[in-house]
């Protein structure tokens, strides 16, 4: 009976260090997942673009005002030309829109002064938005202010397989 017990016990326990091994194998390759991701997730820093009629975009996703101020605060330079274009794009709207209801609902009498206003508009914009697209250069130009000064690797090392980071 006691031989009976040890025989059927083994094949248990050779299942078991199989489930063991298998176990250990998805460890490693969820961690070497994990690394990978971070290693990418780490160097992949995209530029953004700029276009006057999308604005502002970021690995093709469009982006509001507050959340370009957000990406730009690592370099003041581009972050102060952002702003000072979008304010003046600002004042621009406010007198191309009263230009053009002037044109549009005022006399004749007035046709020049809204006219004045509509071209005077349209010309703050182009400017606004001109600065706009130098703070884009500036921006991706600046390598202190869209890398990272450090490095992960997953790979070998000395000792074996493991992690290194570079500073």
């Amino acid at each position: 009976m006691n031989n009976q017990v040890n025989q059927s016990m083994e094949p248990a326990n050779h299942l078991k260090n199989g489930q063991n091994q298998m176990s250990s194998i998805k460890k490693i390759a969820l961690l070497f997942f994990v690394c990978f991701a971070v290693c990418v997730s780490v160097s992949a820093q995209s530029e953004l673009t700029h276009s006057f009629f999308t604005g502002i975009r970021q690995d093709g996703k469009s982006l509001r005002p507050k959340q370009v101020r957000e990406i730009m605060s690592v370099n003041s330079e581009a972050l102060k030309t952002f702003k000072t274009g979008s304010a003046i794009i600002s004042v621009g709207g406010g007198v191309f829109g009263a230009g053009t209801a002037v044109l549009i609902l005022a006399d004749s009498d007035f046709v020049l002064v809204g006219a004045a206003c509509f071209g005077v508009g349209l010309t703050t914009i182009i400017i606004g938005d001109v600065l706009r697209k130098k703070s884009v250069t500036l921006y991706n130009s600046k390598p202190s202010g869209n890398t990272v000064s450090y490095q992960v690797n997953f790979g070998f090392t000395q000792t074996g397989v493991g992690l290194t980071m570079r500073f």
